[in-house]
């Protein structure tokens, strides 16, 4: 299977980071064009719009997004896209792979057991199962 365009979700974890780094890899080594996604869930978003805070989180990820978490692409040369998206994670990635359409969703695990994962319903265990395209999961360092 050729690579010609990969999505990498990003929520700003350390397994998030790594699922980039990995990108920027199988990007560098095939010419895939990456586009990072932030997929902003309307529950989480509440919650930071209601606490107190300095600043506009909104903005801080946006920059985070450009910036800090895509620099393996940049040291790669990849050529990268970012979104931040509202909506929820797992059926919002499943829809952006489809309508761009992607050859491969790549995502951070978290390393929370399978049984949690099933059990929590994951956005890992959802898009292994149902996304129109591979999905490869790295693991945690």
């Amino acid at each position: 299977m050729a690579l010609r365009k990969i999505i990498v979700g990003h929520d700003g974890s350390p397994a998030a980071h790594r699922a980039t780094e990995w990108a920027a890899a199988r990007a560098g080594e095939s010419g895939a064009e990456v586009t990072v996604i932030t997929v902003m869930d309307p529950d989480t978003q509440l919650a930071l719009d209601v606490l107190p805070r300095r600043g506009n989180w909104r903005e801080d990820v946006h920059t985070l997004l450009r910036t800090t978490w895509t620099q393996s692409l940049r040291d790669a040369g990849v050529t990268f896209h970012v979104k931040v998206v509202e909506g929820r994670v797992a059926p919002t990635l499943m829809e952006m792979a489809a309508d761009l359409p992607a050859d491969l969703i790549i995502v951070g695990s978290h390393g929370h057991g399978n049984v949690g994962d099933r059990l929590l319903g994951s956005v890992t265990y959802r898009l292994v199962h149902r996304a129109p395209c591979p999905v490869t999961v790295v693991p945690p360092a």
